[in-house]
């Protein structure tokens, strides 16, 4: 049989996703009742796949040893490196340039235009979120950028902008919707945690 291992990190408590797939509980559920070192039988997953695990090491609780993030980090610094050196070869192809339209042949690229951007507008949340905190903080009518972005490097200039909490009465009604449910989903961790209670749901659903 040609068998290929699918390494599966990070597998939360109760998680029905493993590895991309989905209805997988039982493998999840599998690994935090099973000991490192140890195979399991087969476990079938929507009577489409088929899976043998074995649970090659565990985290513990706690702050986690430096060896078992280290990859983690290398990720990030690496990409926060390439991010600086993204930024700063576009801040010299466009220097002594005083225009979107310049900027854009420069860059080959287009002037993209956006309205209604806020934080709390409906479709402000498929922008890249450090763009729209440049957005919020940026004059009106200055070219401002380059800037890194979690998705691209951005330069934008700001033609106008509204002052006020929400741009209409449904904006402020949406956030206050927003904060109740975030208070709601905050409470219970909070509870337990003061309480000294473990969650152990996900042994048993």
């Amino acid at each position: 049989m040609n068998l290929t291992p699918i390494p599966a990190t990070g597998i939360e408590a109760g998680a029905k996703t493993v590895a991309t797939y989905k209805n997988a509980r039982e493998i999840s559920r599998w690994a935090y009742e099973t000991e490192v070192g140890d195979v399991s039988q087969i476990i079938a997953v929507d009577n489409k796949y088929f899976f043998i695990a074995a649970l090659t090491a565990a985290n513990e609780e706690g702050i986690p040893e430096l060896s078992a993030v280290e990859k983690k980090i290398a990720e990030i610094v690496r990409k926060e490196k390439s991010d600086q050196k993204a930024v700063a070869e576009v801040s010299e192809k466009i220097k002594g340039l005083a225009t979107m339209d310049e900027i854009a042949i420069k860059l080959g690229t287009t002037v993209s235009k956006q309205t209604g951007i806020s934080f709390g507008a409906p479709g402000s949340q498929t922008f890249d979120p450090k763009f729209i905190g440049a957005i919020a903080g940026a004059d009106v009518n200055k070219l401002t950028g380059p800037m890194g972005g979690n998705v691209g490097v951005y330069v934008f200039n700001v033609d106008a902008r509204q002052t006020g909490a929400f741009f209409t009465e449904d904006d402020a009604k949406a956030r206050n919707n927003q904060i109740l449910s975030f208070k709601m989903q905050m409470l219970s961790p909070i509870l337990e945690k003061s309480a000294m209670v473990k969650d152990n749901r996900a042994k048993f659903f």
